[in-house]
């Protein structure tokens, strides 16, 4: 469940939103999120695949910048235990495991 938003601003591109909780969350609000996380894994040298959908590539980033896939090569082996119909699917991750997470 997403938590209310009871303030927020907009300066330049981004949008700074405060929750009923006051917890703060800025989003870009002109940017698409796979082009963001194209750029991030560019400047990273995080090598990623066209065919990813974005819920499976900011999966696989996030893991990267945390060091849990820290070699490049890796990801044959990430979609080995990742599951497949979830690697070009567009809408959910409702099958993946807290483990893959």
């Amino acid at each position: 469940m997403s938590k209310q938003i009871r303030s927020c601003a907009i300066y330049k591109d981004l949008i700074i939103e405060s929750a009923e909780d006051y917890t703060v969350t800025i989003r870009c609000r002109d940017r698409k999120t796979r082009s963001m996380l194209r750029e991030i894994s560019e400047d990273l040298g995080f090598e990623y695949s066209d065919e990813w959908n974005t819920r499976y590539f900011g999966h696989r980033l996030i893991n990267f910048i945390n060091g849990i896939d820290t070699r490049k090569e890796t990801t044959k082996l990430a979609e080995d235990k990742f599951p497949e119909e979830l690697i070009n699917d567009t809408d959910t991750t409702e099958n993946i495991s807290n483990e893959d997470w």
